[in-house]
C-alpha cells in the first residue's frame, strides 16, 4: 500500500502547487491592472498628469488654446504648451529661468513661488513656471501671485506619466539629449541657450 500511496500523495501535492501558483498569477495580474487603472485616473498625485480631471473641475484656469506665435500667455492661468513652443518664448528673453514646480515637493530644491519670483525680478531674469502635474488644489498660489504658469501638453508627448513627459519636455527646451529631471528643478537660459541646470541666488 505504501508503494501505491506515495505517487498519489505526490500527485495531490503537485496539483495543489499548480493551483496555488495559478492563483498567485491571477492575483498579481488583478493588482497590476487595478494599479494601472488608479494611475490612469490620476488618483495618485504626481505620478500622472491628472490633466483631464483638472480640466473638468477647473476649466477657466486651463488655457489649452494658447499659441506661442499668435497669442500671449494669460497670467493667473495655466497655458498648455509643449517644449518646442516654450523654447520659442524663452528666446525672447535675455535671461530666463524655467522652474519645474510641484506643490508636493518640500525639499531645498523646491523654493516657494513667491521666493523664486522675487529673486528673478531682482536679477532681471524672466521666470517661466512649468507645472510638474495638474491639480486644482494649488491654483490659489498661482492666482495669489498673479503668475504666468505653463503646463505640459501631455497629448503632444503621448503619455500621462509625469516622469516620461517631463523628461521629453526638458529635451525639447534645452536641446540636450537624454536630459532627465533629478533633484534640480531650475533651468537657466541666456539668449535662448541653455546654460546650466541650476542657478544660485545671492
Amino acid at each position: 500500500m505504501k508503494f501505491f500511496n506515495q505517487p498519489v500523495k505526490n500527485g495531490i501535492f503537485l496539483f495543489m502547487l499548480k493551483k496555488t501558483f495559478l492563483f498567485s498569477i491571477i492575483i498579481s495580474f488583478c493588482f497590476i491592472q487595478s494599479c494601472k487603472l488608479i494611475l490612469i485616473k490620476g488618483n495618485l498625485k504626481g505620478l500622472t498628469s491628472n490633466y483631464d480631471k483638472t480640466k473638468k473641475e477647473c476649466r477657466n484656469l486651463i488655457n489649452d488654446s494658447f499659441n506661442q506665435t499668435k497669442s500671449h500667455p494669460r497670467n493667473g492661468s495655466v497655458n498648455v504648451v509643449n517644449g518646442n513652443q516654450l523654447s520659442v518664448i524663452i528666446k525672447r528673453s535675455n535671461k530666463a529661468l524655467v522652474y519645474i514646480w510641484s506643490p508636493t515637493c518640500k525639499s531645498k530644491f523646491c523654493p516657494s513661488l513667491q521666493f523664486i519670483k522675487t529673486q528673478c525680478e531682482a536679477n532681471f531674469i524672466t521666470l517661466y513656471i512649468v507645472l510638474e502635474f495638474y491639480d486644482c488644489s494649488f491654483y490659489n498660489q498661482i492666482l495669489a501671485n498673479n503668475l504666468c504658469v505653463y503646463g505640459v501638453d501631455t497629448k503632444y508627448y503621448q503619455t500621462e506619466f509625469t516622469q516620461k513627459y517631463i523628461n521629453k519636455f526638458l529635451v525639447d527646451i534645452t536641446g540636450v539629449d537624454n536630459i532627465q529631471m533629478g533633484d534640480e528643478r531650475l533651468y537657466f537660459f541666456e539668449n535662448g541657450q541653455y546654460k546650466r541646470k541650476s542657478v544660485t541666488f545671492k
